[in-house]
């Protein structure tokens, strides 16, 4: 495994663990290779989550556009949210709700 791949999952693996204490169920795509790298849902929440890791700062611009893409089932019974969650080396996750 290539140096990247374990420092992503490494992030992957602390956002699971953060929402499974809010008391989500979480499902990883391990790889990235779906729409989302992380999807969490409760009796009352659905969230699809994209992760990414940096060093400093810097706009996912790019990323993000396609990430709203992504088109998210609707339901009356649940809230559903599309997030993209950036983890900087020593400052934790910044969470943006699209």
């Amino acid at each position: 495994m290539n140096r990247n791949y374990i420092r992503g999952r490494a992030i992957e693996y602390l956002a699971k663990k953060q929402l499974e204490k809010e008391g989500y169920y979480v499902i990883r795509s391990s790889g990235s290779h779906g729409a989302c790298d992380i999807c969490a849902f409760s009796m009352t929440h659905l969230k699809f989550i994209q992760l990414k890791r940096q060093k400093v700062e810097h706009s996912h611009k790019e990323e993000l556009d396609e990430f709203t893409k992504l088109v998210v089932p609707i339901s009356s019974d649940l809230i559903i949210t599309r997030e993209f969650w950036v983890w900087t080396d020593r400052k934790g996750f910044e969470v943006t709700l699209i």
